[in-house]
C-alpha cells in the first residue's frame, strides 16, 4: 500500500481556516528532553503546507511542497485519516468514489450537469471490482485501455446506442474518467486487442476464480452459438449452418460458464463452418494451454457435444462432464427404449421406473472403461415425462390421420407440399386394397404406420444424460438443468449485438472483448436471483425474471450536486433498492457522499 509512510517521515493533519476552507499539512515532532526540573515532551520542529483538501478527498500538492519532496510528484494524492494514500490505493479503498471523483474533475465545466444516473453503472463496477474482474482486465492491457473497455460493456448492458453517441450518454452516468473518450479513442482502443488478450485476461480470471471453488470440483456450463459478420476481413468468418442471414459469414463463439457464480471462465471463438462435436477437443486443449486443470472441470454440455470420441478425450485427461446424449434409432439406447418387452427397471412406462420428486420416470445403466489401468463408471441416465409425451403422441396421431385423408381425397402428389408433410410422412405407409374381386388390381391408398408410430410413442419425450462423476439421475437432471442460464445468457448476447457483429476486422477482439464482460456481468446477476429463488425468506426477487428490467429499476437512483465542488449526494435507498444491491448483485450499499 502506497501511503506518505513509504516516502517520508512527515506526519500529516488537515486544518480549517475561518472561512471554513480545508488544508493539508505536514509536521514533524521531536522529543524535547526536560531541564531545570521542567518535564520533557514532544515539540514540533518541522512544518510544510502541502495543499487545499478538496471535497473528494483530493489534495492537489503546493509546489513548494514539491520542491522539498520530490518523490511525490507523478501521482495524485488522497487524504484519510492524518494519511496521504496514492490515487491507486485509495481507489482500491473507495471504487465507488474515485471514478466519479476524477471524472468530475476533468469534465468540470460551467453548464456540467447537476446530476448523474447512477444505481446500475455503481452496481455494475462494483460487481466487477469485487470480483476482481476490472484487475484481470489491467493485467491483460493497461488500466487506461482496459477502463476504456469497460465504460464500453456499461454502455451496451444500459445504453446500447452508436458508439458516435457514448460521449453524451457518458455525461449523464458515473463512469471513470477514463472511459469518457471520444468514439475515435474507443475505436483506438479497440485496434490494440488481440486473441492473446482475451486469453490473459481468461486465464487470470481462472486463476483468481479457482479462490471461490476453494480445489474443489467446478461444474461448468459449456456452450456455443454463431453469430453473422457483416465485415470481410475478419479471416476466420465462414459460411456455416445459420438459422438466419444465410447469405452472410458467421464466426463460432464458445463459453464456458462457472454455475456456481454465473461468470464466465473461458471464451473463444473459431471459424464458423466448424460443427459443435469437432470443436470440442480444440477447445479443451487451448483451456489446457492457458493452464487449466481440467481435472478440476464438470463440463456440462448438451447432446450436440456429445460423442464417443470426446467423451474418452475427457476421460483419459482425468475430467468430468454431464453430457446430454444423442439417442439416434440405431443406437443400443434406442432399442431399449422401444422394445416391447423391456425389464421392468428398465421400462420407462412402468410404474417401477417412475420418481415422483422430478415427475417422469428415470433409470441408469452403467458402462465400465478402462483408463490407464483403472476402471472409470459411465452412467447413463434415462427420463421420460409422461405427462408431455401423453401431448405429444396425440398431436402425433392427429397430425398423421388429418394427412392420411388428405392424401387419399388427391389425385396426383401435390399432398406432400403440405408443412405437415414432414412429420406426418414418416408415419404413414400406402398399401394396395381389394375392392374389385380377389384376382382384381386393387387400389392404392394411404394408411397410418402403426408398428412405427408405437415405436415413436414408446420414445416420446425420452433424453439421456451421460456423466461419470453423477450416479443419482435426480441430481444429474438438476445439475443438467442448471445449464440453461448459459443458454439465456446467448440470447441477451444476441440481442446485445442485434444478431450481427458490425466490426472491422482491426476491432474485432476488442469489441468481442467488450461483450464478453457485458455478459458475464448479467450472468452472474442471473445466478444470483436463481440461488434467492430457493431462499423463500429472503422478500426480493428479480423483477419480471429480466435482468434488464432490474437494472432499469437501478437507473433511477441518481447522484447530485449544486455546486462543483461539493459532494456528490446520493439518493435515499429504499428497502427493496437495498436488497437489490446486496442480494441480486452482491455488493453493498451506495455511499451517502461521493
Amino acid at each position: 500500500m502506497t501511503t506518505n509512510r513509504d516516502l517520508c517521515h512527515l506526519n500529516f493533519l488537515a486544518t480549517a481556516d475561518a472561512k471554513g476552507n480545508r488544508y493539508v499539512r505536514g509536521y514533524k515532532n521531536v522529543w524535547v528532553p526536560g531541564k531545570d526540573g521542567k518535564r520533557g515532551g514532544s515539540r514540533m520542529s518541522q512544518q510544510v503546507y502541502v495543499g487545499a483538501l478538496q471535497a473528494n478527498g483530493h489534495v492537489p500538492l503546493s509546489e513548494k511542497f514539491l520542491e522539498k519532496f520530490p518523490q511525490f510528484a507523478g501521482t495524485d494524492w488522497y487524504y484519510e485519516k492524518n494519511t496521504l494514500y496514492s490515487a491507486d490505493e485509495f481507489e482500491k479503498m473507495h471504487p465507488e468514489a474515485v471514478s466519479v471523483a476524477t471524472s468530475a474533475e476533468v469534465q468540470e465545466t460551467e453548464d456540467a450537469p447537476s446530476f448523474k444516473h447512477f444505481g446500475a453503472t455503481y452496481g455494475l463496477r462494483m460487481m466487477a471490482h469485487d470480483s476482481e474482474m476490472l484487475e484481470s482486465m489491467e493485467a491483460a492491457c493497461d488500466k487506461k485501455t482496459s477502463e476504456v473497455i469497460f465504460g464500453q460493456a456499461l454502455y451496451n448492458i444500459l445504453g446500447r446506442g452508436s458508439a458516435s453517441s457514448f460521449k453524451d450518454w457518458a455525461q449523464d452516468h458515473y463512469l471513470h474518467a477514463d472511459a469518457c473518450v471520444s468514439d475515435q479513442r474507443v475505436s483506438e482502443a479497440f485496434s490494440r486487442i488481440s486473441s492473446e488478450t482475451l486469453d490473459t485476461f481468461f486465464q487470470e480470471r481462472y486463476e483468481r476464480s479457482l479462490k471461490t471453488s476453494g480445489g474443489q470440483l467446478r461444474y461448468c456450463a459449456l456452450d456455443s452459438t454463431s453469430i453473422s459478420v457483416t465485415s470481410g476481413s475478419v479471416d476466420h468468418a465462414e459460411y456455416g449452418y445459420a438459422k438466419q442471414d444465410k447469405d452472410l459469414k458467421q464466426i463460432n463463439l464458445v463459453a464456458v460458464m462457472d454455475q456456481m457464480t454465473g461468470e464466465l471462465i473461458y471464451a473463444t471463438e473459431y471459424n464458423g463452418s466448424i460443427n459443435d462435436i469437432s470443436s470440442f477437443t480444440y477447445i479443451c486443449k487451448k483451456m489446457k494451454r492457458l493452464g487449466m486443470d481440467l481435472s478440476q472441470i464438470v463440463f456440462v454440455a448438451d447432446r450436440g457435444y456429445c460423442s464417443n470420441f470426446n467423451q474418452d478425450y475427457l476421460l483419459h485427461n482425468g475430467a468430468s462432464f454431464v453430457m446430454g446424449r444423442k439417442i439416434d434409432s440405431r443406437s443400443s439406447l434406442y432399442k431399449l427404449l422401444t422394445a416391447k418387452k423391456p425389464p421392468s427397471s428398465k421400462d420407462l412406462h412402468s410404474t417401477v421406473t417412475i420418481r415422483p420428486e422430478i415427475r417422469m420416470h428415470a433409470f441408469t445403466t452403467i458402462e465400465k472403461f478402462r483408463i490407464d489401468n483403472q476402471t472409470v463408471d459411465v452412467y447413463t441416465h434415462l427420463y421420460r415425462d409422461p405427462i408431455r409425451a401423453v401431448a405429444e403422441n396425440m398431436n402425433r396421431r392427429e397430425c398423421v390421420y388429418n394427412m392420411v385423408q388428405r392424401a387419399n381425397n388427391c389425385t396426383d402428389d401435390s399432398f406432400k407440399k403440405h408443412p405437415d408433410w414432414r412429420e406426418a410422412g414418416a408415419y404413414m405407409r400406402r398399401l394396395e386394397v381389394k375392392t374389385n374381386g380377389e384376382h382384381q388390381r386393387g387400389e392404392m391408398q394411404w394408411f397410418p404406420d402403426n408398428g412405427k408410430l408405437l415405436e415413436a410413442e414408446r420414445a416420446a419425450t425420452c433424453f439421456a444424460i451421460s456423466s461419470n462423476v453423477q450416479s443419482d439421475p435426480i441430481k444429474a437432471l438438476q445439475t443438467y438443468r442448471a445449464r440453461n442460464t448459459i443458454e439465456v445468457g446467448f440470447r441477451i448476447f444476441k440481442q446485445d449485438v442485434d444478431e450481427r457483429f458490425h466490426t472491422s476486422g482491426c476491432g474485432y477482439y476488442g469489441k468481442l472483448w467488450c461483450y464478453l464482460v457485458a455478459w458475464s456481468l448479467l450472468l452472474m446477476i442471473r445466478t444470483n436471483a436463481l440461488n434467492i429463488s430457493a431462499a423463500d425468506d429472503l422478500p426480493v426477487r428479480l423483477p419480471h425474471n429480466s435482468v434488464p428490467e432490474l437494472l432499469s429499476h437501478l437507473e433511477t437512483i441518481h447522484i447530485s450536486r449544486r455546486r462543483a465542488k461539493d459532494l456528490w449526494l446520493v439518493d435515499k435507498l429504499t428497502k427493496q433498492q437495498r436488497l437489490y444491491f446486496t442480494e441480486l448483485l452482491k455488493v453493498k450499499t451506495p455511499p451517502q457522499k461521493l
